[in-house]
């Protein structure tokens, strides 16, 4: 997914689609520039989408490495081999 013009969190865009929609199909996400989302959204798409395999996202104001890393420990502990990639955004 690609948002070029909105700048803000997408949390409550995801929790509605969640609400009507389990994602029980989806295997990979990569959010890129604009699309950003906060450690709990990531957490719940992680572990609720039971086929996921591949999660890619923009790092974000309130997402530190250490969430990410925290996020990979769970997801280790409950058996969930998913390769969560939080990418970096650089300033040009």
């Amino acid at each position: 997914m690609l948002n070029t013009s909105y700048r803000g969190s997408m949390d409550s865009a995801m929790i509605r689609v969640l609400s009507c929609n389990k994602l029980e199909c989806v295997t990979s996400v990569n959010l890129y520039s604009g699309c950003f989302l906060s450690m709990e959204i990531v957490r719940r798409l992680s572990i609720e989408c039971p086929r996921m395999k591949c999660f890619s996202f923009m790092q974000a104001n309130g997402v530190d490495i250490s969430d990410v890393e925290r996020l990979r420990v769970e997801m280790a502990s409950k058996n969930l081999d998913i390769k969560l990639c939080c990418l970096e955004m650089f300033d040009v």
